[in-house]
């Protein structure tokens, strides 16, 4: 099977879960937070956004593995490879046992640094569950998910988190209608993972059985493992350092305001990561076999799409934001869920968080490992300063926009790196997209909010988003054919042979 076709199996298993996650969301998390409250909520995303420092460990070890899989799989060197699984079998037990030790250690620690009225044993029970989830995934689930991702057969995994999920928050909106302890709902979130883990072994034994995790393994073949650490924090940092410091600062509360509004924005960047992530390998692939300039003739391609993919949700998403809002804490009134300030702030730190995506790929795929470790040391140190004094300035948006000052950074310099020192070009080309696609997007934005009420139903706020979307996809993809056209005919020229 060729590498486009694959690429677009995984886009379409990714796209349905996406959109199948957002329905749960909507229906189940939403239950969630109107029978047990915003504290639970607010818990529950601080306990998770804690649990992956412990990741930490893993440092970028998953990531380092596949590319040397690449490389062995590149010369059809299956022993090769087998002594790579092997070695990567034998690490990641260590570090699954590790964070499975981490964990206990956190979960009797962590509830004290938390401002809320939930009561200490509710917390430790929570915490516990979640660590065995994150510990089982590690020490077993990973090393077969390796496989299907460096086989570009990630769709495999994606279809059966999909079918897991919806079996699990069925079984977790009866508990919640129900208003059963909350703690049953981690026990089935936690079943969910270990019937994960036993489908994926099954899949992979069955797909490629050629593969063995029991030979010698060769741990000098993966490289790189030191200098990953730094990605993995920087990407741990913006991720939950906010959550974490407005749950320890301001309230376990708010920090269910900002679980809120990542609901909305959270879901975009899914949803562009995702895009990026079923032609992630693929680019591994290309870059292990062909010139720079041959890489960039695709990344051009998937920089843009990447970035008009990312434009236009916001353009969508921001209109219908509010109304969402408030239509989604309609029953909740222990914290006010409504701040434009907020709203603002998460626009321009999505787009900062994707804009960048295509050339932290080539970057990592290259093995430029080194270069990504010095830009996410500057970034974190300029996210840690930003964070901690804006939110003692300003609260929940001094964070948010320490937050994007640390992604500018980071952003800046990766672009840099791979525009000058990898391909070696200039900055004509995505000064040119951001500024046609930004001023387009900011103008659609500024006209819609005209239109749209502060209250609406859900089945308006879904009309209103579905007469935008048409809109937009027609001003912008007209655009794009006007200002872009070479580009424009290639993107077409990929979809069509997608299609056949």
């Amino acid at each position: 099977m060729s590498k486009t076709k694959k690429s677009v199996y995984n886009l379409t298993a990714s796209l349905l879960q996406v959109l199948v996650m957002q329905l749960i969301t909507l229906i189940v998390s939403r239950e969630v937070l109107v029978v047990y409250g915003s504290e639970i909520n607010g818990v529950n995303a601080v306990f998770t956004n804690t649990l992956v420092w412990l990741m930490l460990i893993e440092g970028g070890f998953t990531f380092a593995s596949s590319v040397a899989l690449f490389k062995a799989f590149g010369k059809n060197d299956v022993v090769q490879a087998n002594r790579i699984l092997s070695a990567t079998k034998k690490i990641l037990y260590k570090i699954g046992a590790y964070v499975g030790i981490g964990g206990v250690i956190l979960a009797f620690v962590a509830p004290f640094f938390i401002k809320t009225s939930l009561s200490y044993e509710l917390m430790l029970y929570i915490f516990l569950l979640m660590a065995f989830g994150t510990f089982f995934g590690l020490s077993f689930t990973r090393k077969y998910i390796l496989m299907l991702s460096v086989k570009q057969e990630e769709y495999f995994k994606t279809y059966v988190a999909i079918g897991v999920a919806i079996l699990v928050n069925g079984m977790v909106y009866l508990i919640a209608i129900k208003g059963v302890n909350y703690i049953w709902i981690r026990v089935v979130f936690a079943l969910g993972v270990i019937i994960t883990g036993g489908i994926i072994y099954m899949i992979v034994k069955k797909r490629y059985p050629y593969i063995s995790y029991n030979e010698e393994p060769d741990m000098e073949a993966i490289k790189g493992t030191k200098d990953m650490v730094f990605n993995k924090l920087a990407s741990l940092v913006n991720s939950s350092v906010p959550l974490i410091y407005i749950a320890g600062v301001v309230g376990a509360s708010y920090a269910s305001v900002y679980a809120v509004y990542m609901i909305v924005f959270g879901f975009i960047t899914k949803l562009n990561m995702m895009v990026a992530n079923a032609v992630q390998n693929g680019f591994g692939q290309l870059i292990a076999e062909k010139k720079a300039n041959q890489v960039y003739k695709k990344f051009i391609i998937f920089e843009f799409s990447l970035i008009f993919i990312a434009f236009l949700m916001i353009s969508i998403a921001t209109p219908v934001t509010m109304p969402f809002i408030k239509f989604y804490t309609k029953n909740v009134i222990d914290v006010n869920y409504v701040n434009w300030n907020y709203l603002y702030l998460f626009v321009a730190i999505t787009l900062i968080k994707i804009i960048h995506i295509p050339s932290g790929i080539v970057m990592l795929m290259s093995g430029a490992f080194k270069k990504a470790k010095k830009f996410q040391i500057r970034a974190l140190i300029v996210l840690i300063i930003g964070v901690v004094a804006g939110g003692l300035i300003w609260k929940v948006e001094g964070i948010l926009l320490g937050v994007f000052i640390g992604g500018m950074v980071l952003a800046l310099q990766e672009i840099h790196y791979t525009r000058i020192t990898y391909f070696r070009i200039g900055f004509a080309n995505i000064y040119k997209t951001l500024g046609v696609l930004g001023v387009t997007i900011a103008t659609l934005i500024a006209i819609e909010l005209l239109f749209v009420p502060s209250e609406l139903s859900f089945i308006k706020i879904v009309y209103f988003a579905i007469q935008f979307s048409i809109i937009n996809v027609t001003i912008m993809v007209g655009l794009s054919y006007f200002f872009f056209n070479e580009i424009f005919k290639e993107i077409v020229t990929i979809i069509k042979s997608m299609l056949k």
